[in-house]
């Protein structure tokens, strides 16, 4: 199932990085993820939102085991990830913490 049909609001983007995380889940797995991302087309409750300091994404609780990573790009929502909740600190150092990808920080 394409996760992109959940997100119809223009205000939601995917990266193609979460799109593939979100096929590789298995289907018990996808129901959690796929009620927080249709969340984020309708309303966004900001108590939920978690910010990964000192960078500039932010996470939701998607089930138990799971995490949207999400950013905000110029008034949009961009979901950037879906990782287990044990695997945010790795996100985030792969990211830098500071929105630069991986390969920039290792040349």
């Amino acid at each position: 199932m394409s996760i992109n049909r959940l997100t119809s609001n223009k205000k939601v983007l995917m990266t193609s990085k979460a799109q593939l995380a979100f096929d590789v889940l298995a289907r018990s797995e996808r129901v959690p993820v796929q009620k927080t991302i249709s969340a984020l087309g309708n309303q966004i409750n900001h108590a939920a939102l978690k910010r990964l300091r000192p960078s500039k994404y932010f996470t939701l609780r998607a089930g138990p085991k799971y995490r949207v990573v999400v950013s905000n790009i110029d008034g949009r929502l961009r979901i950037e990830d879906i990782v287990n909740r044990d695997r945010l600190t790795h996100f985030a150092l792969n990211k830098g913490l500071s929105g630069e990808s991986s390969k920039e920080g290792k040349q």
